[in-house]
């Protein structure tokens, strides 16, 4: 910062035990802070400087360019990487230039190559500002000296562009089955994926989180890595993962695994296999009351953790939810019957339009 090298700014975090971290996009900035009681205002009023009065240092950024750099090329012979990189440019609608639009490697590191001190400047000028900020705390604190130190960092604080949310979009896109050839790498990945045209207050959200709990979502037993990996012996790792956004109507259900190259065919048998089997048998009582239990359980341990619950308050004064939203939530799946988690995985995932993409050394496929 303007007052502070990077040496003396992480001094003066030690000092005051504080635990900070900066991260952002260009759909916005997150800050979050851990720290103790009589140390949280006085390291808000050090985000004064972090905040408003970077400097873009020359010799930082060209540090900084070469590690994204390195980490990226070693990305590109990277099975998962590759795999769910091409899924999410394959089923996503936004054009090159679009803040979601997902990039190829090569070009994300031409980018990175090409911006310089002046960008970082000239972006952080126009974009940062207080506008549209939501702060949660959580845990031990003096709320009128919060206040202030809040008030002060972000009173007046005021960018040149207003803000407005960029919005997710659905479309509709046909279902690919691709392989992409990873030379000389021992390990290969599979991936599936599907956006389904709805958002988390859909009706059938909280059948479709049970359903992938079980398919996959499980983590110590779940239909697909019981599948491929204790009764085949195929993968190493492999599950399924469902999300949905809050904000429009978009959701991702999805499914992955790492194995050898030479069971990468194996595996995405087994993988449709067991999806029209759910789809035709449907799941079991005795594997809904297990899942329903499991998931209403992390739910209670994570609203037990500070930086969780603090995660989860900021994101509601943003959607205008209270804590009576999860309730709600948590009671639909307290309320769930076998017949309604059967019909909404049913109704909403369609083998047809699942996109697969499968990578590994084509070479170790063709030997076996």
């Amino acid at each position: 910062t303007e007052q502070y090298t990077r040496s003396e700014l992480k001094a003066k975090f030690d000092a005051l035990k504080a635990n900070v971290s900066v991260s952002g996009s260009a759909r916005g900035a997150n800050v979050s802070i851990r720290t103790t009681h009589e140390n949280l205002p006085k390291v808000i009023n050090l985000l004064n400087e972090v905040l408003k009065k970077p400097v873009f240092d020359q010799e930082e950024l060209d540090v900084l360019k070469q590690e994204m750099v390195v980490a990226l090329e070693q990305q590109k012979q990277q099975p998962t990487t590759q795999v769910f990189r091409q899924l999410g440019q394959h089923l996503d609608p936004y054009e090159p230039g679009h803040p979601r639009y997902q990039m190829d490697i090569d070009d994300e590191i031409a980018a990175i190559k090409a911006t310089t001190v002046e960008d970082l400047q000239a972006f952080h000028n126009r974009f940062y500002g207080s506008q549209n900020a939501d702060v949660s705390v959580v845990g031990d604190f003096d709320q009128d000296q919060v206040k202030s130190s809040v008030s002060a960092l972000f009173d007046g604080w005021v960018s040149d562009v207003e803000y407005e949310r960029v919005p997710a979009k659905f479309a509709e896109v046909d279902g690919i089955n691709k392989f992409i050839n990873t030379p000389d790498k021992s390990g290969a990945a599979f991936g599936a994926m599907i956006r389904l045209p709805i958002s988390d207050e859909h009706p059938d959200y909280p059948a479709l989180v049970m359903a992938n709990q079980m398919f996959g979502g499980g983590f110590i037993s779940s239909r697909l890595a019981n599948r491929l990996r204790q009764q085949d012996g195929l993968s190493y790792g492999a599950g399924s993962f469902f999300n949905a956004s809050p904000y429009d109507e978009v959701a991702t259900f999805g499914a992955y695994a790492i194995c050898a190259p030479e069971n990468l065919e194996k595996v995405e048998i087994g993988f449709k296999e067991e999806l029209q089997k759910v789809l035709d048998e449907g799941f079991t009582q005795k594997e809904l009351d297990d899942a329903r239990k499991g998931v209403l359980q992390n739910n209670r341990i994570d609203r037990a953790k500070d930086d969780r619950l603090a995660g989860t308050l900021s994101s509601f004064i943003d959607l205008d939810r209270t804590q009576q939203w999860n309730k709600q939530y948590e009671q639909a799946i307290e309320d769930l019957t076998l017949l309604q988690v059967n019909m909404a995985f049913k109704k909403h995932i369609n083998p047809d339009n699942i996109s697969i993409i499968k990578a590994g050394d084509e070479t170790k496929m063709n030997a076996e």
